[in-house]
């Protein structure tokens, strides 16, 4: 957990970082254990809380779930527009490029990143609604945004395919075959451009 101070405690933790830290050790917990092992017990240990630090932040593993469910989201959400914003927000079709530049820098990353949606949705289906209210935004935001609304379309099903086949563990596309098929989308978007 950190270095504590002079007297040998752990420095106190913000709200915000008890928060982040609980969310943290789930996402841990559901990529090493799976999520059958997620508990509050767990999540305590592993973030380094008592039980009660952990209920006073969640008052339970559903709305623990919720939140990885949110925290899904809101990563999505930001990375789409930290590249939208590089592309430049006026640059034709900038929301379906931002998607593939988002695409790439999670296939670079590890999977964990999605473990807590599918820990959550193992628990309770049901989780999966501010998830697919997220995509219906994009999708509408994807074809308000686009020069060509079906391509855009096109962008967000092929990115959605590429990341489910590696989160499922089914790749049959090597690292060479699916940059040939970005560099081929982002052509096209140029095109519609």
């Amino acid at each position: 957990m950190g270095g504590g101070d002079s007297a040998g405690r752990t420095p106190r933790r913000s709200a915000g970082e008890s928060r982040a830290a609980i969310l943290a050790a789930a996402e841990r917990i559901t990529a090493r254990r799976g999520s059958g092992h997620l508990s509050i017990e767990a999540v305590a240990a592993e973030a380094g809380l008592s039980k009660g630090g952990v209920l006073y932040h969640f008052p339970s593993k559903m709305r623990m779930l919720e939140a990885l469910v949110e925290l899904h989201v809101a990563r999505t959400e930001e990375a789409l527009a930290r590249h939208r914003a590089d592309a430049g927000d006026a640059a034709p079709n900038a929301l379906a490029r931002a998607l593939i530049a988002a695409f790439r820098e999670r296939r670079d990353a590890t999977p964990q990143n999605a473990t807590g949606l599918f820990a959550a949705l193992a628990e309770n289906p049901d989780f999966i609604d501010p998830a697919r209210s997220f995509q219906a935004d994009l999708v509408a935001r994807l074809r308000a945004d686009s020069d060509d609304p079906d391509l855009a379309v096109i962008v967000f099903l092929c990115m959605e395919g590429l990341q489910s086949l590696r989160l499922f563990g089914s790749e049959c596309l090597d690292d060479a075959d699916t940059e040939a098929a970005l560099r081929r989308l982002s052509a096209l978007l140029d095109d519609a451009g």
